[in-house]
């Protein structure tokens, strides 16, 4: 048993740091680093909605946003994304096409109807403060499955230059996947959990 136990690999080999499993003491490590830079990477709801009286949802968590239709989940979305600054967020807009999302962030940061700033803009330009989203990025095609929007949240770096901090998708129902609607929701926030843990993002 001792002989055997001499080819075993030590804490410090390379063998050893490629093993997934962390002792109490490598968690402490992490959680110390984390504690010490949380504030940039979480998203904190409360700055935006004090009342919702929340801990920051960090890195490798999903939130779920459930309403009826036509409540304004997707405003709210927008609202998340547009207060999350300055982390950066890789909004999945599976529903809206890109122009309608447009309009309706220049009229969050104008506080003008949509028509105005359709029209401002149809009319030779519109002033929106686009310094308040800055930090957004989008993908507006519709489609996707988990898989699809794991690997571009992978490849998303490639044109924002950085990894998202926060991953949107809007609306989970139009995910794409087998079986029935429950089922495929439930099968998609699964998924979801898995790839925000991999890529170390809000979901």
């Amino acid at each position: 048993l001792l002989e055997s136990m001499v080819d075993l690999p030590t804490m410090t080999s390379p063998a050893a740091a490629a093993v997934p499993v962390k002792s109490i003491h490598e968690l402490e490590r992490d959680f110390v680093v984390f504690a010490k830079h949380s504030e940039k990477v979480s998203l904190n709801l409360c700055r935006w909605l004090p009342d919702l009286r929340l801990r920051p949802l960090v890195p490798g968590e999903v939130c779920a946003i459930v309403a009826d239709t036509g409540v304004g989940k997707s405003a709210f979305a927008q609202n998340i994304a547009m207060h999350a600054a300055p982390l950066t967020v890789l909004f999945f807009q599976l529903e809206l096409p890109g122009t309608l999302m447009f309009e309706r962030f220049a009229q969050m940061t104008s506080g003008h109807s949509g028509d105005a700033v359709y029209q401002g803009f149809r009319n030779g330009g519109f002033a929106y403060d686009d310094t308040k989203l800055s930090h957004i990025w989008t993908c507006d095609r519709s489609g996707l499955n988990p898989d699809q929007i794991g690997k571009l949240v992978e490849q998303s770096v490639q044109k924002i230059g950085r990894p998202p901090a926060i991953v949107i998708v809007d609306y989970i129902g139009l995910v794409s996947g087998k079986g029935e609607r429950y089922n495929r929701i439930s099968d998609a926030v699964e998924k979801f959990k898995i790839i925000a843990k991999n890529t170390d993002t809000v979901i």
